[in-house]
This record gives structure tokens, sequence and C-alpha cells, in this order.
């Protein structure tokens, strides 16, 4: 199921049908429009559990997530961004199993931040985080959406594929460990971003940057370079991720 992550659902309430036959002067006015979802805190779970989820999802799944999304948003209440260099776009939220992530805030003295701030990158590293019927069993799947990075055969690194999928064992069924929080993968990711071994992350060259990666380039990276150190991979993903 192919789900726009930068958009949110919108609620859509539209006048009663008054059949033709009916003679009242007048239609009955429309009603209000429905109360907007109220804002969420630390004690208010409305719009979690209000998320859409695939027709595939599972119920472990499903309350796995609720969760972590709970604790991820009374987190983000509670820290500076600044503090965290992380973030998970509440607003941009539809589908409860996928996720639009923000790295930011990265050291100084790293080439990539010192890239983002030379084009003016305000947004940071966006991911796109998604989540199959049986986590927390499996790891959660995560691909850079923008922007583009330096290849690693043209002298880039950042531990990020070709195509943009995250090259970490810990997101593989090999290193997973069901009981990794998102907060901790998240912030394991951007110190894998944030390596420079055995060289630094940096933006694509030219004009290239602003492309960004596509959802099935980054599914078939993730799978040529898990093949090739012997991590395993969950066996639904190509057909459920790669667009």
């Amino acid at each position: 199921m192919k789900v726009n992550i930068f958009k949110r659902r919108k609620s859509q309430n539209t006048a009663p049908q008054i059949p033709s036959e009916y003679s009242h002067p007048a239609p009955p006015p429309v009603p209000p429009p429905s109360p907007p979802l109220p804002p969420m805190n630390a004690n208010n779970s409305t719009i979690i559990d209000c998320l859409q989820a695939p027709t595939w999802s599972t119920p472990a799944a499903t309350k796995a997530l609720q969760r972590e999304l709970r604790r991820i948003h009374k987190t983000q209440c509670e820290t500076p961004e600044a503090e965290r260099g992380w973030s998970v776009d509440m607003d941009a939220l539809t589908n409860l199993y996928q996720w639009k992530a923000l790295l930011f805030h990265f050291d100084e003295s790293l080439p990539l931040q010192q890239d983002l701030k030379a084009k003016k990158v305000t947004e940071g590293i966006v991911l796109d985080v998604r989540f199959g019927p049986d986590y927390p069993q499996s790891p959660p799947y995560i691909r850079v959406v923008k922007p583009r990075l330096l290849q690693f055969a043209n002298g880039g690194g950042g531990h990020v594929t070709a195509g943009g999928s995250i090259c970490m064992e810990l997101l593989t069924t090999t290193g997973w460990n069901p009981k990794m929080t998102m907060e901790s993968v998240l912030l394991s990711v951007k110190l894998a971003i944030s390596s420079v071994d055995p060289q630094p992350a940096r933006l694509d060259s030219g004009t290239r940057w602003k492309k960004g990666y596509s959802a099935g380039e980054a599914m078939q990276s993730y799978v040529r370079v898990a093949n090739q150190h012997g991590w395993g991979v969950p066996g639904t993903w190509y057909g459920l991720f790669n667009s």
C-alpha cells in the first residue's frame, strides 16, 4: 500500500443530500465541521489511536507502534530538539506503520553539517521509517528520502547505500533486538550517518543532492548490501516497501 507521508489526513464533511421531491423552502443548514482532534500531549493518545493501519497490519505490531509513538511524543515534549538531534514529524503522520523522521543538529565539525548549512538545508536529513506486520520481532526499514548523499565509491560515507537505505546490521534480522526502542534506533542511525569511519558523509556534488532517493532504488540497495554482508532481510519487505 503506497502512502504519502508528507500530507495530513483531512476530514471530509459534506452537507446531507435532500431528496428533490421534498418541498421544504430551503435545505437544512449544513452542520458545522467536526472539531479537529485535540493537540496530543504526554497523556493524550487520541491522534495515535486514530491513525490508520494497512490491511496487512497485526494487533501486536499496532500495539507496539502506538506504545513507541507515545514514548517518542513524550520525549519530544520534554527534550529540546538541539539535545535530541532527531524528531518524528507528528503532523505528517497518517499511517501508524509509516513515519517521517528528521535528523538534524549534527556536530559542526562534520562535513555533512557544513554542507547542510552551506546549502541552507534547514530540515536536515529526512527519513522514511516503515514497519512490517512482524514488528517488533523484525526491525524497522529506514531509508533516506532527501537530500541525496555522495556515494561511497565517490568518496562519501555515513553508512548510507547508493540507493539511500541505511547500511546497518542493526536494521536486519541478523542484528535486530526486539527490545530496542525507536528512540534508540533513530539515535543509532544518526550516529551511523555521523561516523567518519572510513570516510564522512557529504551531500552529493553539484545539484544532485536536491534529487533525493526513490523507494525502489533504496530497497534494491538494501537487499544487495545485506546479501553482501550475509545479513538477513525479512521476506515480506520487498513487496511491502518497494514503492
